[in-house]
């Protein structure tokens, strides 16, 4: 039995050892133990890196198990690939408004990639070679923007992307509707020259020139019919449902940066326009509680009615010169400008009256002016 336990005490030796030291050192004295690791990597995110480098999101979703796509910025708040992750949409750049944006250069740009966003904005690089030419010539003496606003600008031009693709969306509709596309084609054009116009910023600022190059290719495959320009037509239609989505649309020819309105919106095109607008107004708003119902509609119409009576008073257009033609021009703007009030107001007697004003305007002009 003694020479059982020897062996025993003999074998075990080396066990009962490092069994002790363990014991020993569990309580823990002396030098100072390795932090855990926090959920928060703060030093690399801290960390002076380049404006241009996002912090790798799967380093992110390794140590926090978050989602992949999620980061945190510097301010310690999670984001996903630049959007706040506590109000994260399907497609977020199309539901920011430019004055949520943190500057005006951002709000510019928000149809801008994720790479781009993560650039400092005297880093950024333009999406193409006509981004710095709107920003210079944007600026104006606001007198635009008294007549519209960046808000009314978009629903005019997301209803004529509605109603182009209700045109092109078959063959048959698309060759019985070619004049009314031209006239919707060309009221995108004068709605992205005069939103290239505006001081203030709306979301895309930067592709205006690209919507108006979409408008007049549009004008251009209405005036035939058939299979191959109603293909043709599908590009820049689909090239302005990406812009209001929200995305850069490069095209492959560099868009024409002229602005006058003479060389590039047809007359006689958008007066069809006018004239639906004019129209829609005499008949929704015929009594006063119209305007408590109808107020946003009337006051879009109300609008693109004092824009677009600007635009056929611009130098260049026949007649454009003659003291009679602006004169009604001119009264047309204040006329629209004074029925919009109204709408505001809610006062329909004053809607009314300058309703009127307004259509003698247009009855007097095209009583002694001829127009093609």
């Amino acid at each position: 039995m003694d020479v059982n336990l020897k062996r025993f005490i003999h074998h075990n030796q080396a066990r009962w050892t490092v069994l002790l030291f363990c014991l020993m050192i569990i309580p823990g004295c002396g030098g100072e133990s390795t932090p855990p690791t926090t959920a928060n990597p703060v030093p690399p995110a801290n960390a002076p890196t380049p404006a241009a480098e996002a912090v790798p999101s799967t380093a992110v979703s390794a140590s926090n198990k978050m989602p992949e796509g999620v980061t945190i910025d510097e301010a310690g708040k999670k984001k996903l690939d630049d959007i706040p992750y506590d109000i994260w949409f399907e497609k977020p750049l199309s539901l920011i408004k430019p004055t949520d944006m943190e500057s005006p250069q951002s709000a510019s740009s928000p149809a801008a990639s994720t790479a781009s966003m993560a650039v400092a904005p005297n880093e950024r690089a333009p999406a193409n070679s006509t981004v710095p030419a709107v920003a210079e010539e944007s600026t104006n003496d606001g007198e635009w923007d008294e007549l519209v606003t960046p808000a009314i600008l978009e629903e005019e031009v997301t209803r004529i992307s509605i109603s182009l693709t209700s045109y092109l969306n078959q063959l048959a509709s698309f060759n019985r509707s070619r004049n009314e596309i031209a006239e919707e084609a060309e009221a995108l054009i004068a709605a992205a020259l005069v939103a290239s116009r505006l001081n203030a910023d709306l979301r895309w600022k930067n592709q205006t020139l690209v919507l108006a190059d979409c408008g007049e290719r549009l004008v251009k495959q209405s005036k035939e019919s058939g299979r191959a320009s109603f293909n043709a037509a599908q590009i820049p239609l689909q090239q302005v449902r990406s812009v209001l989505n929200g995305e850069t649309v490069n095209l492959e020819a560099e868009p024409d940066a002229n602005s006058d309105f003479s060389d590039r919106v047809d007359r006689g095109a958008i007066m069809y326009r006018m004239e639906s607008a004019f129209e829609w107004l005499a008949t929704n708003i015929d009594a006063a509680n119209k305007l408590e119902t109808e107020q946003k509609t009337a006051e879009r119409e109300t609008a693109i009615l004092a824009m677009l009576g600007k635009i056929i008073g611009e130098p260049g257009y026949p007649y454009a010169e003659e003291a009679g033609y602006h004169e009604e021009a001119a009264g047309f703007v204040t006329s629209s400008l004074e029925m919009k009030s109204a709408v505001l107001n809610k006062d329909f007697d004053q809607f009314v009256t300058k309703r009127d004003r307004l259509e003698k305007h247009c009855a007097d002009c095209h009583a002694n002016y001829r127009f093609e």
